[in-house]
């Protein structure tokens, strides 16, 4: 290689080189029609959080301190950069950094990329680069704040603020960073302030009058106090309007965005140091009301020594903020129908107090509505109504197993009028009752009409107390098997063994592998003991001192009357399971013959004339089938149109005046036949 080619083979190295350490981030961010973009799409498509900024402050991810020998900028920055992935996995779209940081907990530090002059420290700025790139790389944007309460008095006078500010955008612009918003200060009232020209509004005026001689297209915004209040000069100077809302409760919060909305901008919030639960109701006051919305962990995030854990730094909160961002949008609908079932759902959650509720109408795969209620009385103070709650189902569990015992016939393994005694010895003999115990099938278990009776055994609200293992040689059948409708654990404990040993499995393996398995709900099971790792809602009131009392725990042989929890969506999900004939989503669970055998009339409840099937509850001439568990937990399914209507009630204490259930169940059938 000649002289020649070398030179110039040196010349593209060094201009690769230059061309690559000046490139800017990929990532964009941009307002459309006053909802965010990242890349030219809207954040958080489809939910709630559609065109919203959820973001965190980590404004001392960049932090110096020279008074603290033992703290290294470098490695406390790498720390939170390789945390970044974990909080984008649970929704957050950008961070709020500071060029002068925030309280780090204690008083007398020295953190600023300014000096005297306005001039940035090229240190600093390494740090401030490597994160934004780093957000870049997960399309993030951040919210760049030039200037802090206590670190302002670095700068000798307001031309020095002036140059500072001038000097961000130039840095930006040579940069070509595009996912920044500028913030001039952090709460730019604050008394923490020296020079007039931050902490006024004639002075922030005039900073970002410097933002706009230096800039055509960055972003500018300046933060007000924690009272979520903004002035109204600043708001219409804005591009977007900062809030923050440590001060400002969650049921104000509303009120004050409303307030805020005549400026025609956008909304974001990037400072809120409520946690747990209160930081849960914050961010739900902000996303239902068009707020992009901010969080601040004061002791793990901001206060020195730094920590960044994603999901971990609050655990509530985050998953709270992945279902804003992730979960399908919760329809405001004006169907007049939906409203309707609506308002019926609210009265019934009033007159059964305390209790919380969720409803979700879906079409098929479509859900048209979803909703819920956190109730009129508080049940337990850390749970929290929302798509992950679990419910229990109690006699809604029968429902699953009757499609259970569809997936056994499929496969031949049971029939519906082989006698039990195929299955249980002590069914092969008469036993000692007026009827003959070898007379009693399968059908009749889950119809509730096998006359099965325990001679001796504990009655309690009429109904007999079951302590497994029960000696099955000692049941009478008391009523001509298929005559007369009651209602029967005794016969539920005799169906789980019957269909365990038909399979030569336990019930709850059976039923994961023929149904919730394949139906991908994974939240659907048995809870034989209380645990605090699972969002699970309590079934009787109380004051929780002794936690397992308080939840509608089960065991072996009462597991096909009851001990399922699930979620709304995913009980929702069976729902629409049991309208399709058989084959849903590609899986073939039933057969279409054998599912019409449930919902054909098999007995009548004496007590309020409901019409029953098998293991299901019958509204035929309204056009639907119903799952119903204590505590009013519904299901109500309409075959000809795929519609299911799904009410989840937490209902923990006695209720008021009379309150027809059947006529409750009956009404959602109804509802789901109007929406057709």
């Amino acid at each position: 290689m000649n002289k020649l080619n070398v030179h110039a083979l040196s010349l593209l190295i060094i201009l690769i080189f230059i061309i690559g350490c000046n490139s800017g981030t990929k990532t964009v961010i941009a307002l459309k029609e006053n909802n965010w973009t990242i890349n030219g799409n809207i954040t958080n498509p489809n939910t709630l959080a559609e065109g919203l900024l959820i973001n965190v402050r980590m404004v001392n991810s960049i932090f110096t301190d020279d008074s603290k020998p033992g703290f290294s900028p470098e490695i406390n920055t790498n720390n939170f950069i390789e945390s970044i992935k974990l909080y984008k996995q649970q929704g957050v779209t950008a961070f709020t950094l500071n060029l002068q940081g925030g309280m780090p907990g204690y008083e007398g530090a020295v953190n600023s990329a300014f000096d005297k002059n306005g001039d940035l420290d090229p240190d600093y700025m390494k740090r401030v680069d490597k994160v934004i790139r780093a957000c870049s790389e997960n399309e993030m944007a951040v919210i760049l704040g030039c200037f802090y309460q206590r670190q302002d008095q670095i700068l000798q006078d307001a031309d020095a603020v002036k140059n500072a500010v001038a000097n961000v955008c130039k840095w930006i612009s040579d940069s070509h960073h595009k996912n920044i918003l500028l913030e001039i200060a952090n709460e730019y009232p604050h008394s923490g302030y020296n020079h007039d020209i931050i902490k006024t509004v004639k002075g922030q005026l005039e900073l970002i009058d410097v933002v706009r001689k230096n800039s055509n297209e960055l972003l500018v915004s300046t933060s007000g106090l924690g009272n979520g209040r903004m002035n109204p000069q600043l708001a219409k100077e804005c591009d977007f309007i900062l809030i923050h809302f440590n001060n400002t409760p969650a049921d104000t919060i509303p009120a004050r965005i409303k307030a805020l909305q005549v400026f025609d901008k956008p909304l974001v919030c990037n400072e809120d140091d409520k946690i747990g639960i209160d930081a849960v109701n914050a961010l739900r006051a902000c996303v239902e009301n068009k707020c992009s919305w901010g969080y601040m962990n004061l002791e793990l995030n901001q206060h020195y020594p730094f920590e960044f854990h994603g999901k971990k730094d609050d655990e509530m909160l985050y998953n709270a903020i992945a279902d804003f961002t992730r979960q399908p949008l919760v329809f405001n609908t004006t169907d007049p129908d939906i409203v309707d079932l609506e308002n019926a759902v609210l009265k019934t959650m009033d007159a059964l107090r305390p209790t919380s509720g969720a409803l979700i109408i879906s079409r098929g795969p479509e859900i048209l509505y979803e909703k819920y209620f956190t109730g009129s009385e508080p049940q337990k103070p850390e749970s929290e109504i929302d798509k992950n709650s679990m419910w229990p189902l109690f006699s809604c569990t029968k429902s699953y197993i009757s499609a259970l015992m569809l997936s056994m016939m499929k496969d031949s393994l049971i029939k519906l009028d082989e006698p039990v005694g195929l299955f249980l010895p002590a069914f092969k003999s008469d036993g000692n009752g007026p009827f003959s115990r070898k007379s009693v099938t399968l059908r009749h278990l889950a119809s509730h009409t096998s006359g099965v009776f325990l001679p001796d055994a504990e009655m309690q609200d009429g109904r007999i107390v079951l302590i497994p293992p029960i000696d099955l040689y000692r049941i009478e059948i008391r009523e001509n098997p298929g005559d007369v409708f009651l209602y029967s654990t005794l016969g539920m404990h005799i169906l789980e063994r019957a269909l365990e040993a038909a399979a030569g499995k336990d019930l709850e393996v059976l039923l994961n592998e023929r149904i919730l398995g394949p139906l991908n709900t994974k939240n659907t099971k048995y809870i034989y003991e209380y645990t605090n790792e699972l969002p699970l809602l309590p079934c009787i009131a109380g004051d929780f001192s002794e936690t397992a009392q308080h939840f509608a725990l089960i065991a072996p042989g009462y597991r096909c009357s009851s001990g399922l929890y699930t979620t709304a969506r995913e009980f929702n999900r069976f729902g629409q399971l049991m309208t399709s004939n058989g084959t849903f989503e590609g899986h073939h669970y039933f057969n279409a013959h054998d599912k019409s055998e449930i919902w054909k009339y098999h007995g009548t409840r004496d007590s309020d004339g409901g019409r029953y099937g098998l293991l299901w509850w019958l509204f035929e001439k309204e056009g639907g089938f119903v799952m119903s568990g204590a505590g009013n937990v519904v299901n109500a399914v309409i075959p000809e149109s795929n519609i299911v209507v799904t009410h989840m009630r937490n209902h923990i204490g006695s209720h008021p005046g009379p309150y027809n259930y059947y006529e409750n169940k009956k009404l959602l059938v109804q509802f789901g036949k109007m929406l057709e």
